[in-house]
């Protein structure tokens, strides 16, 4: 099982899509950085890291293989973000 830490939260104060970013670190052995926290028609969703190809589409730079290993990642995420929303005294 894997341990997910959001090591930092950055929270935007635009009134786009766009929420959130964060860094979160991986059972202390990497960190994966520029995870974004959108708002999207179903609720807020969680992106992992992307970049822009030569042909002008996006492509993942990391994806989980396995659904089951992607949930608590997710939840992790968006608990942090919640907790920075509502406490705006915390670290985020």
């Amino acid at each position: 099982m894997l341990h997910y830490t959001v090591l930092n939260l950055y929270r935007l104060s635009t009134q786009g899509h766009l929420k959130a970013l964060a860094d979160v670190q991986v059972n202390d052995a990497f960190v994966i950085r520029g995870i974004r926290i959108l708002m999207g028609k179903g609720g807020l969703f969680v992106t992992l890291p992307q970049h822009c190809g030569k042909d002008k589409n996006w492509y993942d730079q990391i994806y989980f293989l396995d659904n089951e290993l992607f949930q608590p990642f997710k939840q992790t995420v968006l608990e942090a973000y919640r907790q920075a929303i509502t406490n705006p005294s915390m670290k985020g």
